[in-house]
């Protein structure tokens, strides 16, 4: 799991295979958003802000289970 500089995301790791992006907030939970493209993952790996990318095409995009 990349460990990120991010004030909202403390680590987050993708499987590929199940399109799932495993994300761990500062909070200490995690969370798993499903059927996220590998397209998405990889514009998130680049994004500038993981929170502010996380906000607008993650959030409220991506159906989520705790984990």
């Amino acid at each position: 799991m990349p460990a990120v500089k991010s004030s909202v995301i403390r680590f987050f790791r993708y499987d590929s295979r199940e399109r799932a992006l495993h994300i761990t907030f500062t909070s200490g939970k995690t969370y798993i958003y499903l059927d996220v493209p590998p397209k998405v993952y990889d514009a998130f790996l680049k994004a500038d802000s993981k929170g502010e990318f996380f906000n607008e095409e993650i959030r409220d995009q991506y159906s989520f289970a705790p984990k």
